[in-house]
């Protein structure tokens, strides 16, 4: 049975949360407690049936629980260290997957939809099918590169913050 030391939140998670950066690392946070690991998770789950620990699940000996972002989520991962808990994050794998699908397969049946169109709507509109793939594609596909890590950014934020908090409740169920 792992023991902890004092009820304290141990992390720059003191900032405000609108201004919050997360670690460049994947550990997002720590709690110092003098529980026991089980009784922590016990505490965790309990919190979880209240609707205050979305996503939790037992992990091993710890526990896991939802880091909400926005659009792409994590799960954040509960690990017993030294005198405490680590949370470790990581992102989430579905939603990023079936983005990237949906992008790949609405991008070419785009262009083709496109140059149809443009040859029914425009009788003068006689260039080549290459000619609008030329352009279409660049204009379609080059705005994802500002924009997918701005969306992986903002998201990583959000769930840091989401986690931030999740952390608080926590040490404010270890420390009644």
């Amino acid at each position: 049975m792992t023991t902890m030391s004092s009820n304290t939140l141990t992390n720059s998670t003191v900032t405000p949360l609108a201004s919050a950066v997360p670690p460049t690392g994947d550990v997002w946070g720590n709690l110092a407690t003098t529980l026991s690991v089980v009784a922590v998770v016990e505490r965790a789950q309990q919190l979880s049936r209240k609707g205050k620990l979305p996503g939790f699940a037992k992990v091993n000996d710890t526990f896991s629980f939802a880091g909400f972002g926005e659009p792409f989520d994590y799960t954040v991962v509960a690990r017993a260290a030294e005198g405490g808990l680590s949370f470790h994050a990581k992102m989430q794998q579905k939603l990023p997957i079936i983005f990237a699908v949906v992008i790949a397969v609405s991008v070419w049946p785009g262009s083709w939809l496109t140059d149809s169109m443009l040859r029914s709507y425009f009788e003068s509109y006689n260039f080549s099918t290459w000619f609008t793939y030329a352009w279409y594609i660049p204009l379609t596909v080059v705005p994802l590169l500002w924009m997918i890590p701005r969306m992986l950014r903002k998201s990583r934020q959000a769930a840091y913050a989401h986690t931030c908090e999740q952390i608080e409740t926590l040490r404010a169920a270890l420390n009644p």
